[in-house]
């Protein structure tokens, strides 16, 4: 296994522990409770991904968009994550296939969201693969952004 795969590994575990954190009072015979997050207007640029997301179940909403901003941080922290916008746009795809409760993949259930998020990831990738060195921010930046697009 090479160290890349080994990361997305670890953020996937990462994922998954959290979902299992979030399906706990289930295991334990309590009702489970969508998490109350209570968001200002959406002011920011991705107007039509906030928009489409509105149409996701809360809990679906609130899940993927905690998936994005533990994407941004996990990037953020780790310097030698995704060095590439190949290896970025894998890193996406993974973050946003996470699965979490009855979710599923995204790109299943909620396909207008899954492509206006690989619209975004494309239009900053651009079309080749090149280093992403200086432009790391920008990139942990999108991931950010979407979170709070889909929040």
């Amino acid at each position: 296994m090479n160290e890349n795969t080994a990361r997305y590994a670890l953020v996937a575990a990462a994922l998954g522990f959290v979902a299992y954190q979030n399906d706990l009072p289930a295991k334990l015979g309590k009702k489970p409770v969508a998490p109350a997050v209570v968001v200002a207007d959406y002011q920011g640029d991705l107007t039509k991904l906030h928009k489409a997301s509105r149409e996701m179940a809360p809990e679906h909403r609130a899940a993927l968009a905690e998936a994005f901003a533990a994407g941004a941080s996990s990037l953020r922290d780790d310097p030698g994550t995704v060095q590439t916008t190949a290896q970025w746009q894998r890193y996406v795809e993974a973050v946003s296939q996470f699965s979490y409760r009855d979710m599923g993949k995204v790109d299943k259930k909620y396909p207008d969201v899954a492509d206006l998020i690989q619209a975004e990831v494309s239009r900053v990738a651009g079309g080749e693969e090149v280093a992403i060195g200086p432009r790391k921010r920008e990139f942990v930046s999108v991931l950010s952004d979407i979170a709070d697009a889909v929040r």
